[in-house]
């Protein structure tokens, strides 16, 4: 049985009024969510033809309700179910409201399958790198880690001078000469941490910056913490409402700065409000873009 996984999306549009053809809404540009909206009038009625779209392929089916208003008035939500990319509803409106500015509102639960862990990307920089090699026995090494079934021979000094966590662990009392465990994380994980430090650095990309974000944060290495944040500025495939929320939890002051700055409309606070990300924003990053808003005004 799978594992699925809901988000809730809520959305609401401008009121304007109604043009027949085509209308196009982004609801959730974090999750590539549009909604396409065509019409067929007859005489005292319009049937509007409704569609959802994502590009997120983890993303199995959206369920929830659709509304339209018109001059203050609520029209009936329809209950509706999307069950493939591209699926279809149908609202029947009477005619008369076309007369009046008209508002659709979106409240959606997306259903989808649990996100797979981030890859790894071990060709870093243009060879590929070998984690055993990094940590295998030296004269330099004088401390051993263990996660799972693996030995990692590490300078203490150099991982003290980088990590205050290491600077701590290694003050304890432990059985040094059979290792020191390291839990919750992975080899392959721990491997790209490190060679993000160690003397042939590796670089980040969009695909790892996540992992290394976490991981800087929870063994203390503030190289890492600057390293991923000054090449996330350079180059990033990010959207600007997913940097803003990182720079948020991990306290990256430089790129919250920057992101917040590129916020140019009421309509991208409003879609952003309605996400997940938003709604872990510390209320100091909320007072920023609200700022930046009155800014906009």
């Amino acid at each position: 049985m799978d594992n699925i996984v809901t988000q809730n999306i809520k959305f609401e549009s401008e009121p304007n009024y109604y043009l027949r053809g085509y209308h196009l809404f982004d609801i959730s540009p974090l999750n590539g969510l549009k909604c396409e909206i065509t019409d067929e009038f007859e005489t005292d009625k319009i049937h509007l033809k409704i569609k959802l779209d994502w590009d997120q392929q983890e993303i199995k089916k959206i369920t929830g309700f659709i509304q339209l208003s018109y001059d203050g008035h609520q029209l009936k939500p329809i209950d509706s179910n999307f069950d493939k990319r591209g699926g279809i509803c149908i609202m029947t409106v009477p005619k008369y409201i076309n007369a009046y500015r008209w508002s659709f509102s979106f409240d959606l639960k997306l259903h989808r399958y649990p996100a797979k862990p981030p890859q790894i990307s071990h060709d870093l920089n243009p060879q590929v790198r070998s984690y055993d090699t990094m940590f295998e026995p030296s004269r330099k090494h004088d401390a051993v880690l263990l996660i799972g079934e693996k030995k990692l021979h590490v300078n203490k000094a150099f991982l003290s001078y980088h990590s205050d966590y290491f600077c701590d662990l290694f003050a304890e009392k432990f059985d040094e000469k059979n290792g020191i465990p390291i839990e919750n994380v992975t080899y392959e994980n721990f491997g790209l941490l490190m060679s993000i430090i160690y003397p042939e650095a590796a670089f980040s990309n969009h695909q790892n910056a996540e992992v290394l974000l976490e991981l800087g944060n929870r063994f203390k290495i503030p190289a890492v913490m600057r390293h991923v944040e000054n090449q996330i500025i350079r180059d990033t495939k990010f959207p600007n409402e997913r940097l803003i929320f990182l720079a948020d939890k991990y306290e990256l002051q430089k790129l919250l700065a920057m992101e917040i700055q590129k916020m140019e409309s009421f309509d991208q606070a409003k879609k952003f409000k309605g996400s997940d990300d938003y709604s872990q924003l510390s209320d100091a990053t909320k007072a920023k873009i609200l700022d930046r808003l009155i800014e906009l005004s």
